[in-house]
């Protein structure tokens, strides 16, 4: 049993992890958390999305959704480049109705090399609902052929970091074809041989792991710097400002002098 991560915790798990990510404007705050509970957490699940389409596009399905199913469709989504995008923090749309003896197995880290074959799918009698206990990943992908090497490579970063946060064994990481037994996602990856990835990326730990007390001094350096950036360019905003009534002095002086020379010239000629 695990509280989920905050969205603070999810930056810093994934950059001690060295996980290439990038976020989704309003991800903070972006969950389905009013509709049912969110928590605790057991595991991850990974999806695909079934088509070849575009990544913005996929992307974009994720955040919103579609006809029927409402976005988002899960916390994060892995683009071919392996590009990890922070989609939601909170409950998503993405699990559906499975098979309550996998979740008891994930549960307890009890299970061989697969977890208890799914006998279960969203609207069957005997389903749990797996959106409020599990996070979820969608690849990018149509399933009908393996996931790009790059995009491999991060999701295993991605459970690596979220098991290690939580302290779980690679156990707890199901594909979505072990949890409803109406999905065949993620195509063309055998679970059994991505959970042990996963286990000996835990083994071996973070590549080139960024140590928490530097990325925090990075992230006040950086605040700093962008403090000092938005004074100078107030100071800058306000020297234009200045600058630009200047001007319109000058020229109404200029404009109030050419005028006062035409009416001597003028008065001149009357004389």
């Amino acid at each position: 049993m695990a509280e989920p991560m905050t969205p603070d915790e999810v930056v810093r798990a994934l950059t001690h992890w060295r996980v290439p990510f990038r976020r989704v404007d309003g991800w903070r705050t972006r969950n389905r958390n009013k509709v049912g509970p969110w928590g605790p957490v057991y595991g991850l699940v990974v999806h695909h999305t079934g088509d070849d389409a575009d990544d913005k596009i996929d992307l974009d399905l994720i955040v919103r959704g579609r006809a029927g199913l409402p976005g988002p469709l899960a916390q994060f989504g892995c683009d071919d480049d392996g590009t990890i995008w922070l989609v939601a923090c909170g409950r998503a749309n993405h699990a559906g109705g499975g098979d309550p003896r996998v979740l008891g197995a994930v549960i307890e880290e009890s299970y061989g090399g697969y977890p208890p074959k799914s006998r279960e799918h969203t609207g069957s009698d005997g389903s749990t609902d797996g959106n409020n206990n599990f996070y979820g990943v969608e690849t990018f992908y149509s399933g009908s052929k393996a996931p790009t090497a790059q995009a491999r490579r991060s999701l295993v970063l991605l459970a690596a970091a979220i098991c290690h946060h939580h302290g779980w064994s690679a156990k707890s990481v199901i594909g979505h074809k072990e949890w409803s037994d109406w999905k065949s996602d993620p195509g063309h990856v055998d679970m059994k041989a991505f959970r042990k990835a996963v286990a000996r990326r835990l083994r071996e730990g973070p590549p080139n792991p960024v140590d928490q007390d530097v990325y925090l001094e990075r992230a006040a350096r950086r605040l700093r710097a962008a403090s000092i950036h938005l004074v100078l360019a107030d100071q800058n905003l306000k020297r234009a400002i200045d600058e630009g009534a200047k001007v319109r002095v000058i020229r109404g002086r200029t404009r109030a002098s050419a005028e006062a020379t035409k009416e001597d010239a003028a008065r001149l000629g009357r004389q």
